[in-house]
């Protein structure tokens, strides 16, 4: 299903709007749709360090510092090995973005 089209069916079984001719199929795939892009968004959101904490040890992670930067960084043992070495103050962290696929 195009996204247009879960958004208009979404928009409608809301505003109680939904009629006769969206089946209960296509309202389901609709909401999985959002449901799916709802979790995405979380997962791929940036984390404050202040607020939640540094992430889980032993991965790759993008970071945001203060003046700006942003880098892909190693995460172990406390440390960012990348920020340590230049001294960075990281504010917030997220996971690294999934390559680019042709499913996209």
């Amino acid at each position: 299903m195009e996204v247009g089209k879960a958004i208009t069916i979404i928009e409608a079984v809301i505003a109680g709007t939904a009629d006769a001719f969206i089946s209960e199929e296509a309202i389901h795939e609709a909401l999985w749709m959002g449901i799916t892009a709802l979790k995405e968004k979380e997962e791929n959101r940036w984390h404050s360090v202040a607020k939640e904490g540094n992430p889980p040890e032993g991965g790759y992670y993008m970071w945001s510092a203060e003046g700006g930067n942003v880098e892909k960084d190693f995460y172990w043992n406390g440390e960012w090995e990348h920020a340590k070495k230049y001294h960075y103050n990281v504010l917030a962290w997220k996971p690294v973005p999934k390559k680019y696929g042709a499913e996209e």
